[in-house]
């Protein structure tokens, strides 16, 4: 099958499988309630959790380069969050052509003569690292909210053994990174944090009080879930979650559904800003000189 073809056969199913997720939840939530709850916003706190997601991503942007650094490939802060933001857009708004990894990678390379998979490495290992600080907090949350109870004191166990597999894969990349493991997995939990305090916030201006922690704990899951590259930009995949969650844990629906919707126009506003670099490159303060030499995979 040619390579063209498979691309649009892939967008054309994520379509498919967003619209039968977000289907799926709109049948079983009111319609009626979820736009009540718009239009009772209080601004300031939405205002603020907009503002706490802008941070999540500088943070993130800056842990990007940490790993990039590592691998010889020196970039200001400035051209590298300018290059963070396309990437988000990238994955955003055009889910069937290039995503933003993709397209950092590609990039990177060019720019810099290096090998393709020592940029692959680094992006890879900086999405783990992302992950592995959602399912620490995740693991956190769980000790503090009413379900499964029997299982809290095994649940801690998860916390060193996903930190044992962080550093295994680690060193299965790329050995050089195992001196910034540690930072940069700080750094990972700012980032995911951050994002927490964005959805708390967002629960504040729509007004969601009693049982935070259980809507925080479902949050945490559906951005894990989010990331599988099955529908586009995450939605839907993290609206069913949080609707499957919500029943599993006995929340309001509606709201769930409320709380996960503004994170994502969140997000989709956000990434709207990286449509700028679209049309002049991110790098377009890259000089030459700092070009790494004696590079190797």
């Amino acid at each position: 099958m040619k390579a063209g073809v498979k691309k649009y056969l892939k967008l054309i199913l994520k379509i498919a499988v967003t619209a039968t997720a977000l289907f799926f939840v709109f049948s079983r939530i009111e319609g009626k309630k979820l736009l009540e709850s718009y239009g009772n916003l209080s601004l300031m706190p939405l205002f603020a959790a907009l503002a706490m997601f802008m941070f999540s991503k500088l943070v993130a942007a800056i842990r990007l380069n940490v790993f990039l650094k590592s691998s010889g490939i020196v970039i200001s802060e400035k051209e590298n969050v300018r290059l963070y933001l396309l990437g988000m857009f990238y994955n955003v708004f055009l889910p069937g052509g290039i995503s933003g990894d993709g397209y950092k990678i590609y990039l990177l390379k060019k720019k810099f003569n290096v090998p393709a998979g020592r940029v692959f490495s680094a992006v890879l290992v900086d999405r783990i690292s992302g992950v592995l600080a959602l399912f620490t907090l995740s693991v956190i949350i769980f000790y503090f909210i009413d379900f499964a109870s029997f299982a809290r004191s095994y649940a801690w166990l998860l916390i060193p053994l996903g930190g044992l597999s962080f550093f295994l894969v680690v060193s299965r990349f790329r050995n050089d990174f195992r001196a910034i493991a540690l930072g940069t997995s700080l750094l990972s939990l700012g980032v995911q944090s951050s994002q927490l305090i964005c959805a708390w916030l967002i629960m504040q201006s729509l007004n969601m009080t009693g049982r935070e922690t259980e809507y925080l704990f479902v949050f945490l899951i559906s951005s894990i879930v989010a990331i599988l590259p099955v529908t586009v930009g995450g939605i839907g995949s993290r609206e069913v979650t949080f609707l499957f969650g919500a029943g599993v844990l006995g929340l309001d629906a509606n709201l769930s559904i409320s709380l996960s919707l503004m994170f994502y126009f969140i997000t989709l506003a956000v990434s709207l800003t990286g449509a700028f670099f679209v049309f002049r490159e991110p790098l377009r303060d890259y000089s030459p000189h700092n070009k790494p030499t004696g590079q190797s995979t």
